[in-house]
């Protein structure tokens, strides 16, 4: 009798055990659920507060009014604002580069090179070539352009051709020497005329090579004291500040035959043009432009000056 009446308790045993092993499956099942959502939910927590992280350390893009600051804000990492006074100058002066709509070539990212080896790294990103019967080089690109214009004039009898050794791309070492020579002589000129004292002109001449520009700048605008090489006008409308020449961008030329009227017009034909005032022999590729509304469209103004057309940065024209 205890051995029938032990059996159905036996049976009862197995059977709660069952039911026990199928609650504890549906116990696990149920917090293997709980836990995955947690990481899931946290995991997608994590993922947006990550995205709000990079979002707030992107900077917001800015919108620009003005039509020219609008076309290069697509080509320029960063455009100097007004508090950066001797950039902002220099961007005035030589900002028509950026442009450029030809998507052949590398433009610089920014309105100065800091240094040779800066200079030089954006060297090594470029296709250069020489343009065709000359030692000049140019981005590919441009170079291609100039030959076509070099082509044009031969076939009406006329020649386009390099002013000088320099009259294409140039290293930031011969940009700082070209500065010099025109800096070192106008210190040693205005102080024979007692027009600088000794400790000016030292303070210049020993000036690391941005605090020299600035002081240099600083003399033409407060003592009226002019440092192109005929001191009759700034020295940015004769040599470009070390590191920011358009030079060292490979897209300018020195052209020889700069007062033939035929000539310019031949070269402006295929996007070549004077871009910085005073500066006669100094053209710009600016790219594939089909016309001068092109230019005008895109942030730059002409400038004529006895008989030469210059297109320049226009910093006052609004987009309408």
């Amino acid at each position: 009798m205890k051995i029938f009446s032990g059996m159905p308790c036996k049976r009862n045993i197995y059977k709660d055990k069952s039911i026990y092993s199928s609650q504890k499956s549906i116990r696990k099942l149920a917090i293997t659920f709980l836990v995955g959502n947690f990481f899931l939910c946290s995991c997608s927590v994590l993922s947006i507060d990550s995205k709000d992280k990079i979002k707030e350390k992107l900077p917001p893009k800015k919108e620009y009014s003005n039509l020219f600051f609008k076309t290069i804000s697509k080509r320029i990492k960063s455009i100097p604002n007004r508090n950066e006074k001797i950039k902002y100058r220099i961007l005035k002066e030589y900002g028509s580069l950026w442009v450029n709509n030809d998507t052949e070539v590398i433009l610089p990212p920014s309105v100065t090179f800091s240094s040779a080896k800066e200079t030089n790294n954006f060297h090594k990103r470029l296709s250069l070539v020489k343009v065709a019967g000359t030692e000049c080089l140019l981005q590919e690109s441009a170079a291609k352009s100039l030959e076509q214009a070099i082509e044009e004039a031969k076939s009406q009898g006329l020649n386009i051709s390099p002013r000088g050794d320099d009259s294409c791309i140039r290293s930031y070492k011969k940009t700082h020497e070209l500065w010099l020579s025109r800096v070192l002589p106008n210190l040693d000129f205005y102080l024979s005329k007692k027009k600088l004292t000794p400790a000016e002109v030292e303070k210049v001449k020993q000036a690391d090579m941005w605090d020299q520009v600035k002081l240099v700048l600083s003399i033409e605008n407060e003592k009226g004291l002019l440092f192109d090489k005929y001191r009759q006008t700034s020295i940015l409308n004769s040599v470009a500040a070390p590191g920011t020449s358009q030079h060292l961008s490979g897209l300018a030329f020195d052209m020889a035959q700069f007062s033939d009227p035929q000539v310019r017009k031949i070269i402006n034909k295929y996007g070549w043009y004077q871009t910085i005032e005073n500066d006669l022999p100094h053209f710009t590729y600016l790219g594939k432009v089909p016309n001068q509304k092109f230019l005008k469209n895109n942030g730059l103004k002409k400038v004529s000056k006895s008989g030469y057309d210059f297109w320049v940065p226009d910093f006052e024209n609004k987009q309408t």
